[in-house]
């Protein structure tokens, strides 16, 4: 990666199918777990990696989370071709927008 490129978190079109089920759901315990489980999906300034920090971040603190929001906000990432990863999609430029 070049200087001035930004860093996007690698995700497939299963783990966006997976998190918009939880949060469908509503299941913030799941989605926290999911998050643990695949720390790599945080890692970036794409809509989903920013979206899951802004998440975490709001469920962390000394309430424990109770005025952060119940669920991540999804709506603003792009879905994926079937068995494509958003590493793949930005290096042919399909998600150059991502943290513009």
């Amino acid at each position: 990666m070049g200087l001035g490129q930004a860093a996007h978190a690698v995700y497939s079109l299963d783990d966006l199918v997976e998190l918009r089920g939880l949060v469908e759901a509503g299941d913030t315990q799941a989605i926290l777990a999911y998050i643990s489980a695949n720390p790599q999906l945080v890692n970036g300034t794409d809509p989903l990696a920013e979206a899951l920090r802004e998440f975490v971040s709001s469920r962390e603190g000394l309430l424990g989370g109770i005025f952060g929001a119940s669920v991540p906000d999804l709506a603003d990432v792009p879905d994926l071709p079937p068995g494509v990863s958003s590493e793949t999609q930005f290096a042919s430029g399909s998600l150059s927008q991502f943290g513009s």
